[in-house]
């Protein structure tokens, strides 16, 4: 596995998120599982039942996080849910107040960093309300029953609450912008290693990827493409004649000129003064139109550079995939055409040859 692939959960969000919650109900399942035996044992019985429920919610967690589809979202909404109730149950039995205050600075905290900003906002403000209605309101008082709840904790408590909610935010805030960098830099080195450096068109590396996706293709009889293959020509004369800038400059001004030729192909310069096209989509449709066009724009036409007058001019071969060809069949067949296609232009052209 690739170092980048190992490490790519970290940069997708929802693959990140999905790992997260995974281990969270994991862990959640044998602290629960754990704390309902040590609740049997000392006779805890109303805590047990709470933990014990817990424990099982969290193994249908850990089951439908496994799911590919859907119904592996729900886990997170129920998740919340448990972590609501539970939360509210601790606040009412309050055996100790201790006890309650640790949840109070972990739930907040917890649950922005599982939830991300806007969803772990929700959950900490309706646990806030909950907290507000328990502990300022006859009604909510009335429901309590911890009734040794001191007033001095219970100013304490929600400003405690409050206090490990913004220290969440201000993690999720400097996570979500590191995710941000992180997957800027990532798309820059993909794009970077999969591009020419010179043409600004595809390398060898995305070549080879796009083969194996060709391959693929083939093997699913799915295939419909076709093969162009372009050969710059008297770059060599044209380099021993005015230096090397020139062949290279004939080189760059092709490789800015196909992709307003092949508008829905995939192109590739993999060295020297080859250049590759795979057609699809509506050029592989309109495949005429689009040749004539590279012939129009590419066979020969004379170009300024550094007041100089300079030939740019390209060799090519077509070939359409067909089936039960393979793709070096293919290949191989539109680079014979190419070369039969050079002689023609350059004698057409009376383009020379560095011998």
């Amino acid at each position: 596995m690739k170092q980048t692939d190992k490490y790519e959960w970290l940069i997708d969000d929802n693959k990140r998120i999905r790992m997260q919650f995974s281990v969270v109900f994991v862990i959640f399942s044998i602290v629960s599982l754990f704390m309902t035996i040590v609740n049997l044992i000392t006779k805890f019985h109303a805590l047990m039942y709470s933990t014990l429920i817990f424990c099982v919610l969290n193994i249908i967690n850990v089951l439908l996080s496994l799911t590919k589809n859907k119904i592996s979202d729900l886990p997170r909404y129920l998740f919340g849910v448990e972590i609501i109730a539970l939360f509210t149950f601790f606040i009412v039995v309050g055996e100790p107040e201790g006890f309650s205050a640790i949840w109070a600075c972990l739930l907040p905290t917890g649950g922005i960093i599982l939830y991300r900003a806007k969803y772990g906002s929700i959950i900490s403000g309706i646990m806030l309300l909950i907290i507000m209605f328990l502990f300022y309101t006859p009604v909510g008082r009335d429901l309590l029953i911890y009734k040794e709840y001191t007033e001095s904790f219970m100013l304490r408590f929600p400003i405690l609450y409050i206090s490990f909610y913004f220290i969440g935010f201000f993690f999720e805030y400097i996570r979500n912008v590191t995710q941000k960098a992180l997957s800027f830099s990532m798309e820059n080195y993909k794009k970077m290693s999969y591009t020419d450096q010179l043409t600004k068109l595809g390398n060898e590396t995305a070549y080879f990827k796009k083969l194996k996706e060709l391959d693929s293709e083939i093997k699913n009889q799915t295939a419909r493409f076709a093969v162009v293959i372009m050969d710059v020509n008297g770059v060599k004369v044209t380099n021993d004649t005015y230096g090397h800038r020139f062949g290279c400059h004939l080189i760059v001004k092709t490789g800015k000129t196909l992709p307003s030729i092949f508008t829905t192909s995939s192109l590739f310069h993999i060295g020297g003064d080859e250049f590759i096209a795979i057609v699809e989509g509506s050029d592989y449709d309109n495949i005429e139109e689009v040749i004539k066009k590279l012939d129009d724009e590419l066979e020969y036409k004379m170009i300024t550079y550094e007041d100089h007058e300079i030939a740019l001019s390209i060799a090519r071969g077509i070939k359409k995939y067909e089936y039960g060809l393979e793709y070096k069949d293919v290949f191989q067949e539109a680079d014979d055409l190419m070369y039969v296609n050079k002689m023609m232009v350059k004698e057409k052209y009376h383009i020379k040859s560095r011998k």
